[in-house]
């Protein structure tokens, strides 16, 4: 008898009211597993890299002109998750859901399959991931700023390479940077820094992360979690640990493998500075 396929609620969109043309597009899916496998069942990896089995329509407002990005991920043509076709290659990635535990998974859409809409104004965004969607949302597309363009320029030397490969390139600082809080790249810069510094992290002031608020207050208070671990500061982690259960409960798989040692962004740490850090320096 075939095992039965995994089912997703209603997605949760989080997002800004507004994005700038050239800079990231990031915004957070919440998805539940309603049905599924005893130890969890694999859906398309989503996150600051990928976005894989998620589509996302922007309608502009009060018009018929619309785009859509990305596509549904099918296993039949494009093969199974975590299976490589060769033997030098991985196979596509994956996230792991368990039923009845919410998941957010951040991403970026300028790195989704198709062409963003060109022209600024409000649109109507409908989102999906796999067969599971959302409540279609408003947000507001812009062009950037003289000072924004500026920014642009300064941080983005080759416009073809991506947002994630950059965050991944920074330089190796010891001390954090001042980061505007109306900054369109905060979020990126805050990691930058943390994944290239030679900075332990338990020497990493957690004051630095308080410009992550808003959106990005659930990846904050993360890394206030992820902070206080590697300072062995018991009752700060435990602190933050229960605020992310009662106020972000789809990062309790990330809390979970900061108490198991076993951080994301101790691994993702790792490996920039062991690949990137330095490369075009």
């Amino acid at each position: 008898m075939p095992a039965t396929p995994p089912v997703l609620g209603p997605l949760i969109v989080d997002h800004q009211r507004e994005y700038v043309f050239g800079f990231p597009f990031h915004f957070a899916l919440t998805a539940t597993l309603l049905r599924g496998g005893e130890d969890g069942s694999w859906f398309p990896d989503v996150s600051l890299a990928n976005a894989m089995g998620v589509t996302m329509t922007f309608t502009r407002k009060g018009s018929r002109d619309s785009v859509t990005l990305g596509k549904r991920y099918d296993e039949a043509t494009e093969g199974p998750l975590g299976v490589s076709r060769t033997l030098e290659e991985a196979g596509p990635a994956f996230v792991v859901l368990f039923e009845g535990k919410p998941r957010r998974l951040l991403f970026d859409a300028t790195l989704m399959r198709g062409t963003l809409p060109r022209h600024p104004g409000t649109y109507i965004v409908d989102v999906a991931y796999q067969d599971a969607k959302a409540t279609p949302f408003e947000v507001t597309l812009r062009n950037p700023s003289p000072g924004e363009v500026g920014e642009l320029a300064s941080n983005r030397a080759d416009p073809e390479l991506s947002w994630s490969f950059w965050m991944r390139t920074g330089k190796a600082q010891k001390s954090p940077p001042y980061i505007s809080s109306t900054d369109p790249l905060r979020y990126l810069k805050v990691l930058r820094f943390i994944l290239a510094t030679p900075t332990e992290l338990a020497d990493i002031p957690p004051s630095f992360v308080d410009v992550l608020d808003g959106f990005y207050a659930p990846e904050a208070e993360l890394m206030r979690a992820d902070l206080a671990f590697a300072r062995h500061d018991a009752a700060a982690f435990e602190s933050h640990a229960t605020l992310i259960r009662s106020s972000h409960p789809g990062l309790e798989e990330e809390l979970r493998k900061i108490g198991d040692g076993e951080s994301s962004l101790v691994k993702e740490r790792a490996f920039v500075r062991e690949n990137y850090v330095g490369i075009f320096e």
